[in-house]
């Protein structure tokens, strides 16, 4: 049975810096079905705030015999979650160490003709290389 969620009238509440928006899940009797359709179903960022993977779900009523249950979802979002997403890789750069040592100048190179004599040499801004 396909779960459907959506969200409450006014259901946005600002405390402490985070956010609490409610839902109605239906649709389903397991709770695990409700809590995964509630993470594919709501965003994981929140007005800058990312969303905290405890989701309370509080059952209305479930009839098991037909299939049909109704949940109350509360789902936080806040700047510092106690628990990191499962979907959120950290990145580490690291930027230091490694040199480039330049070992060409306009006093090094040089200017080859092929065996053939094919080639004139190129030149440069100052004039031509000998």
């Amino acid at each position: 049975m396909v779960v459907a969620i959506s969200e409450l009238i006014d259901s946005q509440e600002l405390s402490g810096g985070a956010y609490t928006l409610k839902y109605t899940a239906t649709g389903s009797t397991d709770p695990e079905a409700i809590h995964d359709a509630v993470l594919a179903g709501t965003p994981t960022l929140f007005k800058l705030r990312v969303r905290d993977p405890d989701i309370a779900i509080a059952p209305v009523y479930v009839d098991t015999v037909t299939g049909v249950g109704r949940w109350d979802v509360t789902v936080k979002y806040s700047f510092c979650p106690r628990k990191m997403p499962f979907d959120t890789q950290a990145i580490k750069i690291d930027t230091a160490g490694g040199t480039q040592h330049v070992t060409q100048a306009i006093e090094t190179s040089g200017s080859y003709a092929a065996v053939n004599g094919g080639a004139k040499p190129w030149r440069w801004a100052g004039g031509p290389i000998p």
